[in-house]
């Protein structure tokens, strides 16, 4: 019964924050978060929680909070970097809103993958091996592949940035 109580609470919670009503909402969430038991309960909590404080101290306590829970919550490692100023509001991209697509990509036509051996369908091999496989035959071709030591990035950092994110795009889909 706590689980489903503290699930109530966060909803509430939620539903006050959305409307507007920050300290009902801070009330409700604070409660879900003293009566939860399950982490991905209290996480959500602690980031509609930093959505209704306006202390910049607050928020960051909260995010981090959040994030101690579970550390691939998505929003809150977002709001932190915006908070940190390593991400720009500027540069993410509203999901309901997405920016029209360049013409050259809106232009380009799909092509499929066919077997030299059999005819059928290739698809790209499930191990990761930069190879595609046919569906009927298991014919490997392999694909060319980069020399170039891939640098590892913070996702979320790279993640709102239109530009590369079309360029990224772009070159995947003439490189095929």
């Amino acid at each position: 019964m706590d689980s489903n109580y503290a699930k109530e609470l966060l909803r509430t919670g939620i539903i006050e924050a959305k409307s507007g009503s920050k300290d009902s909402a801070r009330r409700y969430l604070d409660r879900a978060i003293y009566m939860a038991r399950t982490h991905d309960v209290i996480a959500e909590a602690w980031f509609w929680m930093s959505e209704v404080v306006d202390n910049k101290i607050e928020k960051r306590k909260a995010l981090e909070n959040c994030l101690a829970h579970d550390l691939r919550h998505a929003r809150a490692r977002r709001s932190l970097a915006i908070l940190e100023g390593t991400l720009k509001t500027d540069d993410v991209i509203d999901p309901n809103k997405l920016p029209e697509a360049p013409q050259d990509l809106r232009n380009a036509d799909a092509q499929r993958f066919m077997c030299p051996k059999c005819g059928g369908r290739m698809s790209f091999a499930p191990d990761g091996s930069n190879a595609l496989v046919c569906d009927y035959c298991t014919t490997q071709n392999a694909l060319g592949v980069d020399k170039k030591k891939n640098e590892e990035k913070e996702f979320f950092n790279c993640y709102g940035n239109y530009e590369r994110t079309w360029q990224a795009i772009t070159r995947t889909s003439l490189s095929l």
